[in-house]
């Protein structure tokens, strides 16, 4: 396996479930499905699609991520000429990287609240995030027996802004999408008021760690969840139903 391959399973960042439990070869690829074992008459193709996404803007994070920690960014960054003002911020592209890490992490939980609201027919407005679907459709989901949505609903009261565990995460995203926030050394002394947020780099790197194996969780459960349902749910028609074989991309064709 490649040098990225083998640091994702080092870091836990792999969406395999054999690689939830075991580092071996058979972790190689991201083959994390929503069709394997199930039988359904419900379009399960459309929500497969759903996952390619997800999958797909996953992996974009962790390649950001990969070469914050291990690509020479300082050619760009000599190019980009900053201004010096003393101020401590660091800025380069490494730190941006990091940045935009974070961001996409929460764009990706607030499209697992969409794909979970499709699903099980939940109500949907323009405001609706992973950190409020639930409450608007508590009654509908909590009438469910299924330990995805158990998982989910453990992960959405982990990022509570009140009384969440890793509630600071979303007032971090909050001022990186709406307001400041400035990245400096560990020796600086944070001073943060209503529109700028100071965040010492070293708690900002073990923070976005964190976060990038929260969203894996929560990618899984999401999955997880789905196909409970489905299992739930036989067809009663057996005689109408087929089954679907989904073949993995060949990226060696041309597009």
């Amino acid at each position: 396996m490649s040098h990225f391959r083998k640091w994702c399973i080092e870091k836990n960042l792999t969406l395999n479930i054999h690689g939830m439990y075991c580092s071996c070869i058979a972790n190689e690829r991201d083959n994390l499905t929503l069709l394997e074992g199930v039988v359904s008459s419900k379009n399960i193709l459309q929500y497969e699609q759903y996952l390619n996404r997800i999958k797909a803007e996953f992996s974009l994070v962790r390649v950001l991520y990969y070469e914050s920690k291990f690509t020479d960014s300082s050619k760009c960054d000599f190019e980009s000429c900053y201004s010096e003002l003393n101020d401590q911020e660091i800025i380069n592209i490494r730190s941006e990287k990091l940045r935009t890490c974070f961001r996409l992490c929460f764009s990706i939980l607030d499209k697992l609240a969409i794909f979970l609201c499709h699903y099980f027919s939940l109500s949907i407005d323009k405001n609706t995030a992973f950190n409020n679907f639930w409450y608007k459709n508590k009654a509908i989901l909590e009438s469910k027996i299924n330990f995805g949505l158990i998982a989910i609903n453990s992960l959405i009261y982990d990022l509570n802004e009140k009384d969440g565990q890793f509630g600071f995460y979303k007032v971090w995203r909050n001022s990186l999408e709406h307001h400041i926030l400035f990245l400096v050394p560990d020796s600086f002394d944070l001073s943060n008021d209503s529109t700028h947020t100071y965040v010492k780099i070293s708690e900002f790197e073990n923070s976005l760690q964190n976060l990038l194996q929260f969203t894996r969780s929560a990618i899984f459960s999401t999955v997880f969840a789905i196909v409970e349902d489905l299992r739930q749910k036989p067809p009663h028609d057996f005689e109408n139903t087929m089954e679907i074989t989904i073949h993995k991309k060949d990226f060696n064709e041309t597009y």
